[in-house]
C-alpha cells in the first residue's frame, strides 16, 4: 500500500518493466471467515522508493566522448 507523496512519485515516475526497491513494514490483518476459518493478510506499507537502473535507464543516459579537436589539437568546444 502506498499513500500520500509516495503513492504520486510512484505513478508519476515508475513505468511497468522499471525496477524499484521498495522499503517499508508489514501490516497483518487476521480475522475469522464466514466458514469459520481463520484468515490472515500481509500488506506492504510502503515507505520508501528505490529507483534502481535498468536496460531503458542505460540507454537513455549519454555516452562520456572525447571532445572533437580542430587542425591544432585543440578541442572545438572551448567556451571562448
Amino acid at each position: 500500500m502506498m499513500f500520500g507523496k509516495t503513492a504520486e512519485l510512484f505513478l508519476k515516475y515508475v513505468n511497468k518493466g522499471d525496477m524499484v526497491h521498495l522499503a517499508g513494514r508489514l501490516d497483518s490483518n487476521e480475522w475469522e471467515g464466514n466458514d469459520g476459518t481463520k484468515r490472515l493478510s500481509l500488506s506492504l506499507v510502503v515507505e520508501q522508493i528505490n529507483f534502481l537502473p535498468n536496460e531503458r535507464s542505460k540507454a537513455a543516459t549519454p555516452k562520456s566522448r572525447e571532445p572533437e579537436r580542430n587542425e591544432h589539437d585543440e578541442p572545438n568546444d572551448i567556451p571562448f
